[in-house]
């Protein structure tokens, strides 16, 4: 009989429900485990699946690398356990069910550690190894071990770069964290003494493993690349690159025309690929900009094999434009780009439409003041960030939305798939008039903020794949 859990243990992990008795029911295929439970707890202030796990002492043992390799091929990402703790026994009420408030928190001594922890070899180190095990929760941790391997995910990223800029007096972006992911890594990073700024980096390497071709994202309006981390790391072979939005650091002067946009973010591509075949990809306006790149490289005679289109219409422009606008429409983003607060919390943080900006007759001041205030309740950002790291961001958002109301998508020659949202307002058929090769059109179940996530991103890393590997083959 194969126990698959019970209906009402259920609990909403990153907005997806999570049925506790499936990752149960695959631990427990395991010759090496003779008993596990699986419970969702409040760990450094989110919400994590814990694995309790009785070992088969009669069996081989099996390490916990092991054991979440084999659940990545079972489950998807974010029904992964953060974390596994070994027990002698699972503790039981007196009518046999798992007696819950009985179970320990994972700590020091029960934590079934990931590998064995690297000590470190230095003062930088070991400090940073400090931070690492503060905001990980977890004292095994070693100078090589990876943060997302971890357990780590946006929220303690945040968190991590809070405690970094506290510790060492450094502003590292979130995405630092795909190219240098353990402790070591990111102590170089902080050390390396040249005049470029830390966050000047445009290309993030979301996955640098693979031989064959790369695939560069454009960033979504918003700027940031994380939310192409589970679509990459479900593509296997390829190295997935993002191209993050320039001068939302404040590290260069934004771009208000998307040509010169698109020629510099070739600039920084050529930087890691020097010559075609191209594959690009684009997630939202990131779409448009992804178009011109695209166009640019062909008339360059460089070979481009594919263009992805992320949810996006060619054309979608505003007819009225000014701060309460950009403003208003800036902040909405913040509520549904980023899930890192529960929706009860979102509820708690007040959102002001544009009506209401302009009746209040707030200050350009007054509105970096609320944008601030806001991206600090939702979590995005950590108690540190300033007036002036957060004018920065909407300034070349802003210029980002100015420069795509004001352009048109030329034709190209290259092949495009169109991936849209199936929960969204966009099903594709525009394309089709904008290349003189083919567009295929593919739904992706969820919304357009939704539908890059695990489960449903699974389909559109399968099929871009597919393309992917078939161009490989001419």
């Amino acid at each position: 009989m194969e126990y698959i859990g019970r209906a009402d243990r259920q609990v909403k992990i990153r907005g997806f429900r999570v049925e506790l008795g499936e990752i149960e029911s695959a631990l427990m295929k395991l010759s090496s485990i003779n008993n596990v439970t699986v419970v969702c707890s409040e760990i450094n202030g989110s919400n994590s699946l814990v694995a309790y796990v009785v070992d088969n002492k009669c069996g081989e043992k099996i390490s916990v690398n092991e054991i979440k390799e084999i659940l990545k091929e079972k489950l998807p990402s974010y029904m992964l356990p953060n974390y596994f703790v070994d027990l002698d026994s699972i503790p039981l009420t007196s009518n046999g069910k798992v007696a819950v408030n009985e179970l320990p928190k994972p700590n020091e001594g029960n934590i079934m550690s990931l590998v064995k922890g690297e000590l470190p070899k230095n003062g930088d180190e070991e400090k940073m190894l400090a931070v690492w095990r503060k905001v990980l929760g977890n004292s095994t941790l070693g100078v090589n071990d990876n943060f997302f391997d971890a357990g780590g995910h946006s929220l303690l990223a945040v968190r991590l770069m809070g405690e970094i800029r506290k510790k060492f007096g450094k502003n590292l972006p979130i995405s630092e964290l795909f190219e240098n992911n353990n402790v070591r890594d990111l102590v170089r990073v902080i050390k390396r003494n040249d005049e470029r700024p830390i966050s000047g980096n445009l290309i993030v390497p979301l996955k640098k493993e693979g031989n064959k071709l790369p695939l560069f994202l454009i960033h979504p309006g918003m700027g940031q690349v994380m939310c192409f981390k589970d679509l990459a790391f479900q593509i296997s072979d390829h190295p997935i690159y993002g191209v993050r939005l320039a001068g939302m650091y404040g590290e260069m002067l934004p771009f208000s025309d998307v040509k010169e946009l698109a020629r510099k973010y070739i600039q920084e591509i050529k930087k890691v690929q020097a010559k075609g075949p191209y594959s690009i990809g684009g997630y939202c306006v990131g779409g448009i900009i992804a178009a011109e790149i695209v166009r640019q490289l062909r008339a360059k005679k460089e070979r481009v094999n594919i263009l992805f289109e992320l949810d996006i219409k060619p054309l979608n422009r505003y007819d009225h434009l000014n701060d309460a606008f950009f403003v208003s429409f800036f902040v909405e983003q913040f509520f549904k780009s980023f899930d890192i607060v529960s929706f009860r919390e979102k509820t708690r943080v007040k959102y002001y439409t544009e009506e209401e900006l302009i009746s209040k007759h707030f200050s350009y001041q007054d509105l970096l003041e609320y944008m601030l205030s806001t991206v600090k309740k939702l979590k995005i950002v950590d108690n540190q960030y300033s007036i002036a790291d957060i004018e920065s961001w909407y300034i070349a958002w802003k210029n980002l939305l100015l420069g795509i109301n004001e352009f048109d998508v030329t034709t190209i020659d290259v092949p495009i798939v169109m991936y849209h949202a199936k929960d969204g307002d966009y099903f594709g058929g525009e394309w089709d008039r904008l290349t003189k090769s083919t567009v295929r059109n593919v739904s992706i179940n969820g919304n357009h903020y939704t539908f890059l996530r695990s489960p449903y991103v699974d389909k559109m890393a399968n099929d871009m794949m597919s393309e992917l590997d078939r161009y490989e083959k001419i």
